[in-house]
């Protein structure tokens, strides 16, 4: 086992620009600070004007107008990154920027859609990064995504240790988050999302706000090997290792199957309980770890992101 295997955040802070990613994150969430204000706008519309809750839903919309601002002033950080870094004019992020043209700031709806497809017009030709990962207390799936920023389930360095976090290998990851309904501060502990989460695909096509960025199609790659290729020989000949490796040459081939292989809670039980072993054919219907995708049941492992 490589020693620094364990040291991700080591390995990872030096090799991404953290700040370029968070600025990014908080121009691209603007449609989704429009599509707030404009619900709150909605909400309120539906109670007479000297209801007790417009109180409420004023704050609510002063909130998010303060957050507008904010993130508007994140173009100027972008470019600041850009200059920095010295990227070209061939570069994708240099060629979004070149269409941004804000227009006035007036909080009605319809100038605020105006700038939320201004907004979109930029990120349209940024591919769009997500993450998943599964928080430990509520058994909730959370997928972080390059199109949110900060706290707002954005990329972060640690949302790439929390999927990363393999159970039994590393703890939980501990970050701030927001509620996704009241937007109230939580903590979060996450671990990565296996076969749960991983990849996010719901999220490729759910919550997205511009409808151009879904894709008209969806494809599955497996990385890892399904099945490890054991010489018959090398467990049994070596003394050092022991009866243990003996046992593993003479256990089937399911039993030599990788350990990240999908397998059905009933099965883990069956294996503790009475010693069985996976059988060779493949996981079908509800079983945890299979995932449907268009009516094909897979049960290999799956990575696109984590």
């Amino acid at each position: 086992m490589r020693p620094d295997y364990f040291a991700l955040p080591q390995l990872l802070r030096p090799a991404v620009d953290w700040q370029l990613i968070h600025a990014w994150g908080e121009f691209a969430s603007l449609p989704l600070e429009v599509r707030r204000w404009v619900r709150s706008e909605l909400q309120a519309a539906m109670f007479a004007p000297d209801a007790p809750c417009q109180h409420s839903y004023r704050a609510e919309r002063l909130a998010i107008e303060q957050r507008i601002e904010d993130k508007l002033g994140a173009a100027e950080r972008v470019l600041d990154r850009i200059e920095r870094l010295g990227l070209g004019d061939a570069s994708l992020l240099v060629a979004a920027f070149g269409r941004w043209q804000p227009p006035p700031l007036r909080y009605e709806a319809q100038a605020l859609e105006a700038l939320a497809g201004a907004v979109q017009a930029v990120t349209q030709c940024i591919p769009h990064l997500l993450i998943g990962a599964v928080e430990l207390h509520e058994g909730d799936f959370v997928a972080f995504s390059s199109e949110r920023g900060g706290d707002d389930g954005g990329i972060s360095l640690d949302a790439v240790l929390a999927s990363a976090a393999v159970p039994w290998l590393f703890r939980a990851r501990i970050m701030r988050g927001l509620d996704p309904d009241t937007l109230a501060p939580r903590e979060l502990a996450l671990w990565d999302g296996l076969f749960s989460q991983n990849p996010p695909v719901r999220d490729f096509l759910s919550g997205v706000l511009d409808e151009a960025k879904k894709p008209d199609e969806i494809r599955v790659v497996q990385i890892n090997p399904a099945q490890a290729k054991v010489e018959a020989g090398a467990a049994a000949g070596s003394s050092a290792v022991g009866s243990g490796a003996k046992a593993a040459a003479c256990r089937p081939a399911a039993w030599r199957r990788w350990p990240t292989l999908p397998v059905p809670a009933s099965v883990w039980r069956r294996r503790r309980r009475r010693r069985r072993c996976v059988t060779e054919r493949p996981l079908r219907g509800r079983a945890s770890g299979s995932v449907q995708i268009m009516g094909l049941a897979l049960s290999c492992p799956l990575s696109i992101i984590s």
